[in-house]
């Protein structure tokens, strides 16, 4: 006998993972996937403020590309407000050649982190990759002094949903009319 364990004749019981024997019943079939162990899912992200809506936030990072907010009354939410929806006096296409830390100190001087801002939502979309949320936001459209939407129609943005353009190189013919 080794290790002063139960000798021969006594009955032996598997673990309970292994399935079968008196702990664990009949032994799922091989190959048949195991629920994976682990803490239960999140509860699901807040729904983000209606498309249209103007809301507080508090700017989390400055980017190059645009500002980060966080969206007050939706724990966990932050949007991007885009370089060109920051303010109608910065303009984008003037900065495109700029070093990085140019176009940071740019942006910075309109918006720093920590500040509180209003901001219109133009776009909310749900992330497939990420699982939460894809919002658009803008500046722009919003009075920083009293929260009122400068832009009810959506029109001066981009068109009457309050959506940009795609984003791509403009055609050849030089820029967009009306721009």
């Amino acid at each position: 006998m080794r290790g002063g364990g139960a000798g021969r004749g006594a009955a032996m019981t598997r673990p309970a993972w292994m399935g079968g024997g008196p702990a664990g019943g009949a032994a799922p079939p091989l190959g048949a996937p195991r629920p994976a162990p682990g803490p239960p899912a999140p509860a699901a992200a807040p729904p983000p403020p209606a498309e249209g809506e103007v809301v507080r936030g508090r700017i989390s990072s400055v980017k190059a590309f645009g500002a980060f907010v966080a969206l007050e009354g939706c724990p966990g939410l932050e949007g991007l407000v885009h370089v060109s929806q920051v303010s109608a006096f910065l303009r984008p296409e003037e900065l495109r050649d700029e070093p990085e830390s140019s176009r940071v100190a740019a942006l910075e001087s309109f918006c720093r982190r920590g500040d509180r801002v209003w901001v219109k939502v133009l776009r909310a979309e749900p992330a497939a990759a990420r699982g939460g949320w894809r919002v658009s936001l803008s500046m722009r459209a919003a009075c920083q002094e009293t929260g009122t939407d400068l832009d009810p129609g959506g029109s001066a943005l981009g068109g009457a949903d309050g959506r940009q353009g795609g984003g791509g190189r403009r055609p050849a013919g030089g820029p967009a009319a009306g721009r």
